[in-house]
């Protein structure tokens, strides 16, 4: 039995087919593997986003709450001193009045 250069050259031929159709089956596998890694990451992170983004609308709601409260309790705030000065100076001039009672006494 004679090996030939045809066989040499199709046996050749074929084998590097082969290695070729085999590495582009591994390419095409990894690449099919990174897409849907990808593909997984990028609904996660969506889904992420989503929650951050309700989360940042309640943050922005209750701020706006707290905005409110503010100002209503400022005023208060202000009002509570104003009250507080006020009843002082009163009792200041009671303290007056009860001293020059008692000077006036003597």
């Amino acid at each position: 039995m004679e090996i030939r250069e045809v066989d040499i050259v199709s046996i050749v031929v074929s084998f590097i087919v082969a290695v070729v159709s085999t590495v582009f089956a591994v390419v095409k596998w990894l690449s099919k593997h990174m897409l849907d890694s990808y593909n997984e990451r990028i609904a996660k992170s969506e889904q992420r986003i989503e929650e951050l983004e309700k989360s940042l609308q309640r943050i922005e709601t209750k701020i706006e709450e707290l905005k409110t409260d503010l100002s209503i309790t400022y005023h208060r705030r202000e009002d509570a001193i104003r009250e507080y000065t006020a009843i002082n100076a009163k009792l200041d001039r009671l303290w007056e009045v009860i001293v020059r009672l008692k000077d006036e006494r003597k």
